[in-house]
């Protein structure tokens, strides 16, 4: 495997499109009711970021502390067209995966499109409970966390290690 120019693994685009065909979702994501391509490139709909778990539904959540508890995180995120995001806007994500089940005919054509946002079928069922807790909302944060994680471990990317508290930290100069 070679790298880039910036010393990436896997930086060229045979490389990368190798990866594209092990991963077949890589660049397939799709909107969970209108099951068209989203994202970026020109052959994709108009796109809007949604908050898979609302920033609106977030503090009915057990446990929501709305001054430390954030729900603008990127792995809180999805693309999908712009009529399904107001659709989608201040529901339970439970509500959604239901309309996209019915929307798209079965769980399973719902789990599929999902899993190539970075959804996992652990993160799936998360999203579907009823009456979800602010611990559920961090546990579905950590599962897709580990998904791409262990995505971008394809590439020989790495979780940096943590420094230890009596470690001294150095600055850059």
């Amino acid at each position: 495997g070679g790298r880039d120019q910036f010393g990436i693994p896997g930086g060229n685009s045979s490389e990368w499109r190798a990866a594209s065909i092990r991963n077949p979702h890589a660049r397939d994501i799709r909107d969970p009711l209108t099951n068209c391509p989203v994202g970026v490139g020109s052959e994709k709909r108009t796109s809007s970021k949604h908050h898979i778990f609302p920033s609106r539904f977030v503090p009915s959540l057990p446990g929501w502390d709305k001054s430390t508890d954030k729900s603008d995180l990127a792995l809180n995120i999805m693309f999908v067209e712009t009529t399904t995001n107001v659709s989608f806007l201040h529901l339970d994500p439970a509500i959604q995966i239901n309309m996209a089940i019915e929307a798209l005919g079965s769980e399973a054509a719902a789990r599929e499109i999902y899993r190539a946002h970075g959804i996992t079928s652990a993160a799936f069922d998360i999203l579907m409970k009823p009456n979800k807790t602010r611990q559920e909302y961090y546990d579905f944060i950590a599962e897709r966390e580990a998904f791409f994680a262990g995505h971008l471990e394809q590439w020989g990317f790495s979780r940096p290690t943590a420094v230890q508290d009596d470690e001294e930290l150095i600055e850059d100069q």
